[in-house]
Protein backbone atom coordinates (compact mmCIF):
# COMPACT_ATOMS: atom_id res chain seq x y z
CA UNK A 1 0.00 0.00 0.00
CA UNK A 2 1.36 3.11 -1.17
CA UNK A 3 1.08 5.90 2.15
CA UNK A 4 -0.14 9.43 1.34
CA UNK A 5 2.45 12.26 1.63
CA UNK A 6 2.33 14.00 5.08
CA UNK A 7 5.43 16.11 4.88
CA UNK A 8 7.90 13.18 5.12
CA UNK A 9 6.48 11.88 8.04
CA UNK A 10 4.55 8.33 8.08
CA UNK A 11 0.74 8.50 8.98
CA UNK A 12 -0.24 8.74 12.27
CA UNK A 13 -3.36 5.99 12.03
CA UNK A 14 -3.85 3.49 9.46
CA UNK A 15 -4.99 5.80 6.59
CA UNK A 16 -8.72 4.81 5.98
CA UNK A 17 -10.29 5.56 2.78
CA UNK A 18 -9.57 7.40 -0.40
CA UNK A 19 -5.92 8.77 -0.72
CA UNK A 20 -5.98 12.46 -2.55
CA UNK A 21 -2.41 13.53 -3.94
CA UNK A 22 -2.04 17.06 -4.28
CA UNK A 23 0.49 18.25 -6.61
CA UNK A 24 0.83 21.94 -7.24
CA UNK A 25 3.64 23.82 -9.39
CA UNK A 26 4.92 27.00 -9.15
CA UNK A 27 6.88 29.34 -11.74
CA UNK A 28 8.75 32.57 -11.31
CA UNK A 29 10.43 31.99 -8.13
CA UNK A 30 13.37 33.40 -8.37
CA UNK A 31 14.57 32.52 -4.88
CA UNK A 32 15.69 35.63 -2.63
CA UNK A 33 15.83 37.42 -6.00
CA UNK A 34 12.04 38.56 -5.63
CA UNK A 35 12.83 41.76 -8.04
CA UNK A 36 14.35 39.81 -10.99
CA UNK A 37 13.20 41.39 -13.88
CA UNK A 38 12.59 38.78 -16.11
CA UNK A 39 10.34 37.32 -13.57
CA UNK A 40 7.55 40.11 -12.39
CA UNK A 41 5.39 37.66 -11.50
CA UNK A 42 5.04 33.99 -9.20
CA UNK A 43 2.42 32.03 -10.75
CA UNK A 44 0.92 29.33 -8.86
CA UNK A 45 -0.94 26.65 -10.48
CA UNK A 46 -2.78 23.56 -9.87
CA UNK A 47 -5.39 21.26 -11.39
CA UNK A 48 -7.97 18.91 -10.42
CA UNK A 49 -7.08 15.51 -12.36
CA UNK A 50 -6.74 11.97 -11.82
CA UNK A 51 -3.62 10.76 -12.53
CA UNK A 52 -4.31 8.78 -15.68
CA UNK A 53 -6.40 12.16 -17.08
CA UNK A 54 -3.26 14.43 -16.74
CA UNK A 55 -0.81 11.44 -17.95
CA UNK A 56 -2.92 11.06 -20.93
CA UNK A 57 -3.05 15.10 -21.60
CA UNK A 58 0.99 15.20 -21.05
CA UNK A 59 1.23 12.82 -23.36
CA UNK A 60 -0.88 14.14 -26.17
CA UNK A 61 1.21 17.49 -25.55
CA UNK A 62 4.21 15.87 -25.48
CA UNK A 63 3.49 13.78 -29.32
CA UNK A 64 5.86 15.26 -32.11
CA UNK A 65 8.00 17.09 -29.65
CA UNK A 66 11.37 16.07 -27.96
CA UNK A 67 11.53 17.44 -24.08
CA UNK A 68 13.13 15.55 -21.40
CA UNK A 69 11.17 12.94 -19.85
CA UNK A 70 11.13 14.07 -16.60
CA UNK A 71 10.42 17.59 -16.93
CA UNK A 72 7.98 19.59 -20.04
CA UNK A 73 9.30 23.23 -20.23
CA UNK A 74 6.66 25.82 -21.05
CA UNK A 75 8.86 28.08 -22.82
CA UNK A 76 10.24 25.04 -25.19
CA UNK A 77 6.68 24.11 -25.33
CA UNK A 78 5.57 27.83 -26.36
CA UNK A 79 8.53 28.67 -28.68
CA UNK A 80 6.91 25.88 -31.20
CA UNK A 81 5.07 27.52 -34.14
CA UNK A 82 1.86 25.32 -33.86
CA UNK A 83 2.19 26.14 -29.56
CA UNK A 84 -1.30 28.16 -30.31
CA UNK A 85 -3.47 25.33 -31.44
CA UNK A 86 -2.22 22.93 -28.96
CA UNK A 87 -2.94 25.49 -26.27
CA UNK A 88 -6.26 26.01 -26.98
CA UNK A 89 -6.87 22.95 -27.01
CA UNK A 90 -5.07 22.20 -23.57
CA UNK A 91 -6.85 25.02 -22.15
CA UNK A 92 -10.33 24.01 -23.16
CA UNK A 93 -9.85 20.15 -21.60
CA UNK A 94 -8.71 21.72 -18.29
CA UNK A 95 -12.11 24.33 -18.40
CA UNK A 96 -13.68 24.27 -14.94
CA UNK A 97 -10.56 21.58 -13.48
CA UNK A 98 -7.85 23.76 -12.32
CA UNK A 99 -6.60 27.34 -10.93
CA UNK A 100 -4.17 29.44 -11.27
CA UNK A 101 -3.29 32.42 -9.04
CA UNK A 102 -0.75 35.37 -9.99
CA UNK A 103 1.49 36.81 -7.72
CA UNK A 104 2.86 40.16 -8.91
CA UNK A 105 6.23 40.67 -7.10
CA UNK A 106 6.12 44.44 -6.47
CA UNK A 107 2.88 44.63 -4.98
CA UNK A 108 3.57 42.01 -2.94
CA UNK A 109 6.66 43.55 -1.50
CA UNK A 110 4.31 46.73 -1.38
CA UNK A 111 2.07 45.31 0.91
CA UNK A 112 5.03 43.65 3.38
CA UNK A 113 6.15 47.21 3.82
CA UNK A 114 2.71 48.77 4.35
CA UNK A 115 2.26 45.57 7.07
CA UNK A 116 5.72 46.48 8.47
CA UNK A 117 5.05 50.23 9.04
CA UNK A 118 1.57 50.59 9.55
CA UNK A 119 0.81 47.50 11.49
CA UNK A 120 1.41 44.33 13.71
CA UNK A 121 3.17 42.37 11.04
CA UNK A 122 0.92 40.01 9.74
CA UNK A 123 3.30 37.63 8.80
CA UNK A 124 4.22 36.77 11.76
CA UNK A 125 0.90 35.34 12.17
CA UNK A 126 0.85 33.71 9.26
CA UNK A 127 -1.89 36.62 7.84
CA UNK A 128 -2.56 38.80 5.46
CA UNK A 129 -2.32 42.61 5.52
CA UNK A 130 -5.54 43.85 7.07
CA UNK A 131 -8.26 45.25 5.06
CA UNK A 132 -7.98 48.73 6.16
CA UNK A 133 -4.46 48.91 4.91
CA UNK A 134 -5.06 47.71 1.45
CA UNK A 135 -5.73 51.02 -0.09
CA UNK A 136 -2.48 52.44 1.78
CA UNK A 137 -0.52 49.82 -0.04
CA UNK A 138 -2.06 50.19 -3.58
CA UNK A 139 -1.76 54.25 -3.36
CA UNK A 140 1.79 53.07 -3.17
CA UNK A 141 2.49 50.44 -5.53
CA UNK A 142 0.20 53.16 -8.22
CA UNK A 143 3.06 55.88 -6.88
CA UNK A 144 6.26 53.69 -8.68
CA UNK A 145 5.76 55.75 -11.75
CA UNK A 146 5.76 58.81 -10.78
CA UNK A 147 9.41 57.78 -8.33
CA UNK A 148 11.54 56.78 -11.72
CA UNK A 149 14.09 55.28 -10.54
CA UNK A 150 14.16 55.43 -7.20
CA UNK A 151 11.33 52.94 -6.89
CA UNK A 152 14.17 49.98 -7.76
CA UNK A 153 15.98 51.55 -5.17
CA UNK A 154 13.22 51.76 -2.74
CA UNK A 155 11.89 48.18 -3.03
CA UNK A 156 15.99 46.77 -3.03
CA UNK A 157 16.71 48.44 -0.33
CA UNK A 158 13.60 46.75 1.99
CA UNK A 159 14.77 43.46 0.60
CA UNK A 160 18.08 44.06 1.41
CA UNK A 161 17.03 45.07 4.93
CA UNK A 162 15.46 41.81 5.51
CA UNK A 163 17.66 39.70 4.55
CA UNK A 164 19.71 41.76 7.04
CA UNK A 165 17.90 41.04 9.45
CA UNK A 166 17.26 37.44 8.61
CA UNK A 167 20.76 36.77 8.66
CA UNK A 168 21.57 38.31 11.72
CA UNK A 169 19.26 36.94 13.89
CA UNK A 170 20.02 36.42 18.19
CA UNK A 171 20.66 33.20 19.39
CA UNK A 172 17.37 32.85 21.84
Amino acid sequence: MRLPPQGGLPPVDEVAGAVVEIACDESGFSGTNLLDPATPVITHASADLRAEEAAALITTLRSGFRFSPNEFKSRQFLRRPEAAEMLRWFLAALRGRAHVHLIDKQYFLVTRIVDLLLTEPSYAAGTRLTQEHRSAALALYRARHSAGSDWGTFLAAFVEMLRINRRHQPDH
